[in-house]
Parts: C-alpha cells; sequence; structure tokens
C-alpha cells in the first residue's frame, strides 16, 4: 500500500515537472535595450551636446524597433522638459519627445514603442507628485 502511495506522488511531482520544463522551454527571454543610469542633474547644468551623443549611442543599440523619447515626470514647459526636447532635437536622427506627467498619466502610459524613456533628475524640475514623492 505504502509503495502505491509514493509511486503517485511520484508521477504527480513528475508530471510537475515536465509541465513547469515545457512552460519554461515555451516561453522566450524578454530582450532589453540597453540602459543608462547618471547620477547627476544634466538637465541642471546643460551638456546636452554630450547627452546627444549618448542618446545616439543608446539609440543604436535598441532592440524593440521603438523610436522617440517618453520623458516621465515634466512637461515641456519646464526646465527639464526644454533640456530634454534640446537633446532630442540635437540627435542624429530627431526624436519626439512625449511628456507624461502626474501619477494617474504616468501609471496610465505604456511604455511600448518608445526608444528612450527619461526620468527627470530631481524634485525641482518635475512636477508629478509620484517623481516628488514616490513614498507616498
Amino acid at each position: 500500500m505504502m509503495m502505491g502511495r509514493n509511486m503517485t506522488r511520484g508521477a504527480g511531482v513528475l508530471s510537475i515537472a515536465v509541465v513547469a520544463l515545457m512552460v519554461l522551454l515555451s516561453v522566450s527571454p524578454a530582450s532589453a535595450g540597453p540602459i543608462m543610469l547618471a547620477g547627476h542633474d544634466a538637465d541642471d547644468h546643460g551638456f546636452q551636446s554630450v547627452y546627444a551623443g549618448l542618446f545616439n549611442d543608446l539609440l543604436s543599440n535598441v532592440t524593440n524597433g521603438g523610436s522617440g523619447i517618453l520623458a516621465i515626470g515634466t512637461t515641456s514647459g519646464t526646465t527639464a522638459g526644454s533640456w530634454i526636447s534640446g537633446v532630442a532635437g540635437l540627435m542624429t536622427s530627431a526624436q519626439t519627445v512625449t511628456f507624461v506627467n502626474g501619477a494617474a498619466a504616468i501609471t496610465a502610459q505604456s511604455l511600448a514603442g518608445f526608444a528612450i524613456i527619461h526620468v527627470v533628475s530631481d524634485s525641482f524640475d518635475t512636477s508629478a507628485p509620484a517623481i516628488q514623492n514616490p513614498l507616498h
């Protein structure tokens, strides 16, 4: 009797392992393009031509087929908004900038289709509470 239970339990474990393996083998890994994290406020200090060069390098390695820049946490009328628009205009292939601001709009915004996602650097240049105080 004990042997039958162990065989049944073993068959169940084997079935689960086979299903898990099939799922793992059928799912293709997500591909991500390049990521750049900068720890300074370029949008407060210029560097537009430097960042245009960096963004050109990023753009040449984008793997999702996307285009344009999604600027999160700012609007076109702020210092940060003007900065990213300037960078986009200096790029070898000028990019369109889409601005998204405010917790609800940021949450609802799809990241699909964009080549570059840009998050502004500091609370002085943001007008989105979710960026200024992410813990609330």
